[in-house]
Parts: C-alpha cells; sequence; structure tokens
C-alpha cells in the first residue's frame, strides 16, 4: 500500500511538473504576449466587478465587506484557459484613496495577456493612539493577503495560473504589497507586541479560507519595506520606480524603511533580479500621468515575462528606456559562433575573427556599446554592469544574435 501511493505521489508530482513547463513554454512562445504590446483591443478587455473577497472590522469596530474588481481577456477571444496574475493596491496613505484608482493600470495589464484584480481595503486610524498608522498598516496587509487567499481558493472561476502570481501597488500600496512579501507575523508581533491579540492573525483575518499562495514578483511604485523584516531567503524579483527627491517615502533607507534603491541593492548583492527606474528631478509619484502609466505598465509586463522565462537581469537607469521584450529562444540564438567564457567578467572569447558591425543591447532595449567595423575575436566587456546582455553583430551576409551574461 505505501508504494502504491509513493508511486502515486511520484505520479503526480511528474504530472505537475509537466503541466508546469507547458505553460512556462507557452506564455514565451506567444509573440507579443506580456510584453510592451498590447495584445488585446479595450473591446477584448471584461470585467467582474464588486466582488466581496472578506469582512474585517474597522479601526472604529465597524463590519466591513471586502470587495474587489477584477479584469482579463474575454474568453472567447483567449486561447488561454490559465493565465499570470496581478494584484494591484492602491495608495493613500493608509487613510484614503479608492480602489478604482488602480482600474486603469489594471486594464492595461489584460490587454498585455493577465488576469488582474485590483482591492480595496481598511483605511484610516485612531490619530489619538500613537500606534495607530502602525495599525492600519497591519490591516493593510490582512485584507491583501485575504484577498490572494481568496483568488488562490476561486482560480478556476477567474482562469488565473497560481504557478505565476504577482503583487504591485503605489505609495502605500507598494508598501502593503512588499509587507506581503516580506513581514510574517511573528515579525508584526515583535514590531507591536501584542497586535496578534489586538487585531487577529494575518492568516485568518477578512475570511477563513487556508489557502496558500506564492508570489513570483513585485511592481513597486515609490514603496519602501521595514528594513528588519527582509530575510535573504524570502527575496523574490521586483521592477520598482521611484523618484531621486521623494520626501514621502525615501528611495534609500531612512527611520526603518527600505526604500526601492535599498531594496534594489540588497537584491543585486544576492543574485535577485532587479529593475529600478529612477527619475533624477522626481518627488512622490513619478510617470503618473497616462504617457508615464503606459510606460510603467508596459515596462512591468515585460519583466514579469521575463521572470517567466527565465530570461530576467538587474537594471538600474535615470533615463525613460522604452521597455522591449528581448527575449530570444533557443532556435533565436546563433549556435554556430562560439562564446566563451560565459558567463564571464573580463573578455568573450568568439574562437574565431568575427567581422561586422557589433552592439551590445540591454535586455530592456537601450544600446550599451557598439563598435563598428569590429574584427577581432576577443571583447572587452570589463567595463559593462553586473548583467545580461545581447550581443549582435550585422555583416554583409549574414546576422548573428549571442546572449552574454556579465559577472
Amino acid at each position: 500500500m505505501r508504494q502504491t501511493l509513493s508511486r502515486m505521489k511520484l505520479y503526480l508530482s511528474l504530472l505537475l511538473t509537466i503541466c508546469f513547463s507547458f505553460l512556462k513554454a507557452q506564455y514565451c512562445e506567444i509573440e507579443n504576449r506580456f510584453t510592451q504590446s498590447d495584445y488585446f483591443s479595450l473591446l477584448e478587455i471584461d470585467s467582474i466587478t464588486n466582488v466581496q473577497y472578506g469582512t474585517a472590522n474597522d479601526f472604529l469596530g465597524t463590519s466591513q465587506n471586502l470587495k474587489m474588481d477584477l479584469y482579463f481577456p474575454k474568453e472567447s477571444v483567449d486561447e488561454l484557459d490559465k493565465k499570470p496574475f496581478i494584484l494591484l493596491i492602491h495608495g493613500g496613505g493608509f487613510y484614503s484613496g479608492d480602489r478604482s484608482h488602480k482600474k486603469a493600470e489594471c486594464i492595461k495589464f489584460a490587454q498585455n495577456g493577465f488576469v488582474t484584480a485590483t482591492i480595496s481595503y481598511r483605511l484610516d486610524w485612531d490619530d489619538t493612539n500613537p500606534f495607530g498608522i502602525t495599525k492600519a498598516i497591519y490591516r493593510a496587509q490582512q485584507d491583501a493577503e485575504a484577498s490572494l487567499r481568496f483568488l488562490t481558493n476561486h482560480a478556476d472561476d477567474y482562469g488565473i495560473d497560481t504557478s505565476w502570481m504577482f503583487i504591485g501597488g503605489s505609495s502605500a500600496g507598494a508598501i502593503t504589497a512588499n509587507n506581503v512579501v516580506y513581514s510574517d507575523q511573528s515579525e508584526w508581533n515583535s514590531i507591536y507586541l501584542g497586535i496578534e491579540t489586538d487585531q487577529g492573525s494575518i492568516k485568518t483575518s477578512g475570511n477563513t479560507l487556508t489557502d496558500q499562495f506564492t508570489l513570483k514578483g513585485v511592481f513597486n511604485n515609490w514603496g519602501a519595506v521595514p528594513l528588519r523584516v527582509v530575510e535573504p531567503s524570502e527575496l523574490i524579483p521586483q521592477i520598482a520606480f521611484h523618484g531621486e527627491l521623494d520626501d514621502v517615502v525615501g528611495i534609500d533607507t531612512l527611520t526603518g524603511l527600505m526604500g526601492s534603491r535599498s531594496i534594489h541593492e540588497v537584491l543585486e548583492e544576492n543574485g535577485i533580479c532587479s529593475d529600478l527606474s529612477v527619475d533624477p528631478i522626481g518627488g512622490h509619484g513619478i510617470y503618473i500621468d497616462l504617457e508615464g502609466l503606459v510606460f510603467r505598465t508596459q515596462k512591468t509586463s515585460c519583466f514579469f515575462k521575463n521572470i517567466m522565462c527565465d530570461e530576467c537581469s538587474s537594471i538600474y537607469t535615470t533615463d525613460k528606456v522604452d521597455p522591449a521584450c528581448t527575449l530570444l529562444s533557443s532556435n533565436e540564438l546563433n549556435t554556430e559562433i562560439k562564446v566563451f567564457p560565459n558567463p564571464t567578467s573580463n573578455l568573450i572569447n568568439f574562437g574565431e575573427t568575427l567581422k561586422g558591425n557589433l552592439t551590445i543591447t540591454s535586455l530592456d532595449g537601450k544600446t550599451i556599446m557598439e563598435i563598428k567595423s569590429f574584427n577581432a575575436n576577443l571583447l572587452d566587456v570589463s567595463n559593462l554592469a553586473k548583467g545580461t546582455y545581447i550581443l549582435q553583430l550585422s555583416s554583409q551576409n549574414s546576422e548573428y544574435l549571442m546572449k552574454v551574461e556579465k559577472l
């Protein structure tokens, strides 16, 4: 009997692995989906609004129904039954804001091919209590986790692939997103003794669902996370947008909070993919007009696709570089030219003399180096920052693409 159960477990494990690999390949092979391009038109996006995911008491003790809105490609036009998912959380300093503020971003991500949701969560606090804001931040995390348990439980109803779930937000919403990833119950209990008794558990507030979820990446817009809660074992990829002059949520470490640049540095130090766009003259909230919203969602779609396709690399830029997914499948890479060592820290050896125009491009589409009339068998890349690059060699009769990782 034990041998039979063991074989069944092995079979199920193999079946899940095969299904996961198939979905992953599917996501990577569909041209333009989950990229900077609109894969679906506005008319091809559907929505379900006012979905109740839980009930909880606000700071006054009044019961509040917790609701969300979902956006996704219409079944009639979508070839995928299951899709990657993004949860978006609005800002407002934990005392104001509305889930409708994330509607436009949800729709843009849905046009790129994702299922998206935006949630309402409990706002405001007792300003006579010195820990009032702390409790409000805690309640926001409780509600976000309740929504993720609900969505995991109803994944089949909404066409969500729970293998690829992402989270993001702006300001207070970005802080909440990072707290969901990094702040567990024991850490909260050490920050505020008795908060679990006073406010209830993170894992049981809002609803009684016990579904577990795993998040694969964060969309951080001018947010932060408590310094003391970040553990190397918990780190996941993050794409962030932050103003250098932000005096509301600092870009670096301030009063115990790690801003976007501090998070980026920790991720890089631990070999975790991180993409940070910094506006040198920006304050709290950058790229917030329609053009900027499109820029942030397009770049984030590409970043999440790179994660799903194992093509993610770290990027730090102070320029508004137009997003471009440069994912290369194995059949697009030239295999006739040798590139070694790869990864490399200094020199690339091609094994033969190459002639032509050589261009080196980062994964966000930015040209890093251009050499006209290249004629050599070696290339010095010691000045390149750590990351993954695409080498393109163009000659009169042919064109070659090579992917190189710089250590």
